[in-house]
This record gives C-alpha cells, structure tokens and sequence, in this order.
C-alpha cells in the first residue's frame, strides 16, 4: 500500500495512522458515495444574550458526524495537494 500523507487539524498524519479507518474511506471513495447519516447534522440554537423572545439572540451550532468531519478534511487534502 502507498504511503500517503494528510493534514487534518494542522498535523500531518499517514494512511497508516488511520489503519482501518483509511480502507473504509478509500472504499466511499472509490464508489463515490459516502453514508447518508455522515451528511446530516443536528442544528441546535444557542442563547447568546438580550431578550430570549428575539431569535436574533440565538446562533446556531451544527452537531456532526466526527467520521464525516474526518472524511472531509482528508478529502479536502487530497485535493488541494
């Protein structure tokens, strides 16, 4: 197998760091699909400050799939490279 290498979070990492986890990503990629629930999120609002009536106050927070955020960091990698 090819060693190649990847930055996610600003560290430099290797296919054989991920072990396992590469061969699972290279498979989505190779069919070119990925699983459904790695794309959705569950978005929750979050109180700021102000009056809690006005939505205004609130931001929103994006609870994701850490498997999807890592498949789009290598992905986004690859590309870039």
């Amino acid at each position: 197998m090819e060693v190649r290498f990847f930055t996610i979070s600003g560290q430099a990492v290797n296919n054989h760091t991920f072990g396992s986890t590469f061969i699972i990503f290279s498979s989505f990629l190779s069919v070119g699909r990925i699983p459904s629930s790695w794309k959705n999120a569950i978005i929750t609002p979050v109180y700021k400050k102000g009056l809690s009536s006005d939505s205004a106050n609130y931001r929103l927070v994006s609870l994701s799939s850490v498997s999807g955020k890592v498949m789009e960091s290598v992905t986004v990698a690859d590309t870039t490279d």
